[in-house]
């Protein structure tokens, strides 16, 4: 499988519990919820199915190993806000 790159998830706190999640690096990335674990429980799959609809490829997600090499500098989460995801072809 070929890498084919890392999306980053930005996760903002709303009003009454609500978290939003979206990604400059995946436009039309975008979930809202209650429950954070369950919200990222959902990104890979989220992330799966727009690049099928968005581009016709069929690729795998998996969250960034600490050491990867394009995000040397970037640990896989900064103060639980954002998180990065690995997307390699299937």
């Amino acid at each position: 499988m070929e890498k084919i790159g890392i999306v980053r998830i930005i996760i903002e706190e709303k009003q009454d519990n609500c978290y939003c999640i979206s990604s400059k690096d995946m436009p039309g990335l975008h979930l809202a919820g209650e429950n954070v674990e369950k919200l990222l429980h959902d990104i890979p799959g989220s992330i799966e199915l727009l690049f099928e609809l968005n581009h016709g490829m069929k690729v795998r997600v998996g969250k960034v190993v600490p050491g990867d090499e394009m995000v040397k500098n970037t640990p896989q989460t900064l103060d639980r806000l954002m998180w990065a995801f690995t997307v390699m072809e299937s």
